[in-house]
């Protein structure tokens, strides 16, 4: 597993190679259709919320404006630990940290 400095080094690169390749933000697979979000095969009514625990995720759609807001764990606080997700509840019960 790549340490902290090398990991962002990694997502810094690849921020910079998308807006260099003028790659846009848009989220591929995500469309709206009749006021709703359809996204990863899951169709979200305007205003609705999803929970799941695989990604550990919570989902709402705000068609009105074209955006899905996707809210998913927090960074750990310590460096060094390791995000896991404890699959068999749903978000934000499935944020777990481990290895710190």
């Amino acid at each position: 597993m790549p340490d902290f400095t090398t990991r962002s080094l990694l997502i810094a690169l690849s921020l910079v190679a998308a807006i260099v390749l003028g790659e846009d933000s848009k989220m591929p697979g995500l469309t709206f259709l009749d006021g709703a979000c359809i996204y990863r095969n899951t169709t979200l009514q305007e205003g609705q919320k999803v929970q799941h625990s695989e990604p550990c995720e919570e989902w709402t759609c705000n068609a009105g404006n074209k955006a899905l807001e996707i809210l998913g764990c927090t960074i750990p606080p310590v460096l060094g630990c390791i995000s896991r997700s404890k699959n068999a509840l749903s978000w934000p019960y499935c944020c777990n940290y481990q290895g710190c």
